[in-house]
This record gives structure tokens, C-alpha cells and sequence, in this order.
């Protein structure tokens, strides 16, 4: 059975005028809704290093790629066979036996670029420091425990403090 030749025109004239009304529905930037709540989890690995200094994500199913941390060695004046990656509010946190700092990795969207920088250990006499995710559903924090100090929390601000709250 075949059907009349105005059909698909009729019907692609009412997909073009509903998608046009649509648009012109849509709410001024001031008016849309609220931002929604989210809480997700994190995950920390232990990650090997290549002679190049860039962390081999691609040793693990759950990720795919590496980060070129060969500036972060650079300043940290060390190298490290392995680091420790914790992935937290879309951010990687980064460090290994030897640094004195944590270092806060943010991906660029839509760019194989990221900006980093260094938060200072309270104590980089303290030991090797331990990533852990913090925190409740209403504020979570990276957890910083060492063998001999902390535990320390850090704030997506880079604060350091005593508490997560």
C-alpha cells in the first residue's frame, strides 16, 4: 500500500514547526533549572611511569591513556618507577614516594591538555602519603594520610585543613 505523496511533506512540515517551536520555547539563561546534585565515587591506582616520565593509564581496564607528567617529575627533582593516581570530582591527584607535593591534574575539555599545579604537604617529612577519597554528600575532600603525620584534607581550592567540613 502506498501512501499519498503529500504525506512525507506534511509530516516533515510538522517535525520543522514543532523543532522551531521548541526553540522558541526554550527559557532565558536566568530561568533554567537548577543545577542538579551529583555525588560520585573515586578510585585510586597505583601507576607505572615510562622512561619518559608519563603515567601509563593504559595498564588499567578502567582507563585509557597516559599523562604526560614529565614537568611535574621535573619540579618535584625526582623520578618514581610508580605514582599513586586518585580520580576525584573529574580531577587526577597525583604523587609518589619522595614528593613534596600533591599535585591536582584538571583535563581541558575537548583538548588533550590539562592545567596542573602543586599543593605543598603540610609535613613532606611525614612519609609517603596515602590518596583517599573523603567526606559525606555534602562535601567531599582528598584524604592525605601518612605514616608518620595527617590525616590532612584538601579542599578542590587546594586548601589544605584539618577536617573536611
Amino acid at each position: 500500500m502506498s501512501r499519498p505523496r503529500w504525506c512525507g511533506a506534511a509530516g516533515l512540515a510538522v517535525v520543522v514547526g514543532l523543532a522551531s517551536t521548541g526553540c522558541a520555547l526554550r527559557k532565558p539563561a536566568e530561568e533554567r533549572l537548577p543545577a542538579l546534585r551529583i555525588e560520585h565515587g573515586s578510585f585510586r591506582i597505583q601507576a607505572p611511569v615510562d622512561i619518559h616520565g608519563s603515567i601509563l593509564l593504559t595498564e588499567r581496564v578502567q582507563l585509557l591513556g597516559h599523562i604526560d607528567a614529565a614537568p611535574i617529575f621535573a619540579s618535584e627533582g625526582t623520578t618514581a618507577e610508580t605514582v599513586q593516581v586518585l580520580l576525584h570530582d573529574g580531577c587526577y591527584w597525583i604523587t609518589a614516594e619522595g614528593f613534596g607535593n600533591v599535585w591536582r591534574v584538571e583535563p581541558q575539555m575537548g583538548t588533550p591538555r590539562a592545567t596542573y599545579r602543586a599543593i605543598p604537604l603540610p609535613d613532606p617529612a611525614a612519609g609517603p602519603v596515602r590518596l583517599s577519597r573523603w567526606g559525606g554528600s555534602d562535601r567531599t575532600c582528598v584524604r592525605l594520610d601518612a605514616e608518620h603525620g595527617g590525616p590532612w584534607f584538601v579542599r578542590s581550592t587546594g586548601e589544605i585543613v584539618d577536617a573536611c567540613g
